[in-house]
Order: structure tokens, then C-alpha cells, then sequence
């Protein structure tokens, strides 16, 4: 769901970006204009043109991240001529990282209810990583396969905790069969033979 979400609005956001308000990527186009002030930026040379269009050279935009932070660098520069256009490039930016983050969540979720099956445990361990009381260590696990699956699993979640509070609800959802992000019917069995 959210993975899905991330993509779209990352894509929504390149060809924004690439497709900029007073965007000059036309050279012959470029040259036929006025110039106002030219500008030199960490990657690349602003031009600014008398009607308050722009361009960017190099303007790679088969490099999008470069072109991107290209653009961002251009912002103070252009930001009182254009702020609905940058506006808009910075609402797409926020979106993408929050839809990325929880991406992460949903991926985390994934993990669990993927090795539900094969590691039972986490069932009881991942709510002690939750609430810090967790003293899980790979190496004192009979099967040292299984207890590096579930120690990566546990990091995953603690080291993820910073960034994503909202584990703290979805994952005991996910224990209890009733997360909405990710299903799980195997802990509907668990929670029903385990009620808390």
C-alpha cells in the first residue's frame, strides 16, 4: 500500500520537477532570450531571463537526483518568481519521504508475518523490542540460522523505532490479526490462543 503510494508520488515528483514552471531546457529557445542575471550554483550555472524564466546548463536531466538538487539549489534564486511552482516540488518532496518511511514500516510488517511461520517467536519477542525488555541474543538460540533471522528481524524493528513510531501501534495490530497495512492470518491463531 504505502510502497505503492512512495512510487507513484516519487514519479509524480520527476516529472514535475522535470517539467518545471519556467523551465528552459531548450537551448534554441534559450537563446533567443534576454538575460538577466547568471548565477553559479555548486553543479551547475543559473540564467535567469527578463520575462523570469530560466535555465539550468548542464541541465542533466537524464541524472534526476542531480537535476533535482540542482534545482533545489536554484531555489533561493527563483523562489519570489515561482513559489507556487517550488511549493508544489516541495509538497511532492515531503510525500516521498513520508510514503518512503512508512514503506519501511510496511516492509518490517512484511518480514514478520513472512517468518511467522518458520520463527513462532516473534510472535513473543517483537513486543519486547517494542516495549525495550527485549534481551534476545542470536547466539545463545539453539538454531543459529533461525536466531540470526530473528535477531536481523528485531533490529530491523529497534533501530527503525526513531524513525517510525507508528510501529508502536501497527505491529501489535499485526500480533493481534487486526493490522489493516499487512494480513496475517496465522497471528489471528496466535492472538486467539494468546489473548492479552
Amino acid at each position: 500500500m504505502y510502497a505503492e503510494k512512495k512510487w507513484e508520488v516519487s514519479a509524480e515528483k520527476v516529472r514535475y520537477a522535470l517539467a518545471f514552471p519556467s523551465l528552459v531546457l531548450d537551448a534554441a529557445i534559450a537563446a533567443q532570450k534576454s538575460v538577466e542575471q547568471t548565477i553559479a550554483l555548486p553543479e551547475a550555472t543559473l540564467t535567469i531571463y527578463t520575462d523570469k524564466t530560466f535555465s539550468l546548463s548542464p541541465a542533466d536531466t537524464n541524472d534526476v537526483a542531480k537535476f533535482m538538487n540542482t534545482l533545489r539549489a536554484a531555489k533561493p534564486h527563483l523562489y519570489e518568481h515561482h513559489p507556487t511552482a517550488f511549493d508544489k516540488l516541495d509538497e511532492l518532496t515531503r510525500l516521498d519521504l513520508e510514503y518512503g518511511r512508512l514503506s519501511k514500516m510496511e516492509k518490517i510488517l512484511s518480514s514478520i508475518v513472512g517468518n511467522a511461520a518458520d520463527l513462532p517467536e516473534l510472535y513473543t519477542l517483537a513486543p519486547q523490542m517494542l516495549d525495550g525488555t527485549s534481551t534476545f541474543k542470536a547466539a545463545q538460540f539453539p538454531d543459529a540460522t533461525r536466531g540470526l533471522r530473528i535477531e536481523r528481524i528485531l533490529k530491523a524493528i529497534a533501530s527503525n523505532l526513531p524513525l517510525i513510531p507508528e510501529l508502536r501501534d501497527e505491529l501489535p495490530k499485526l500480533l493481534r490479526g487486526e493490522s489493516t497495512l499487512v494480513q496475517c492470518d496465522l497471528f489471528k491463531s496466535f492472538a486467539a490462543r494468546n489473548p492479552t
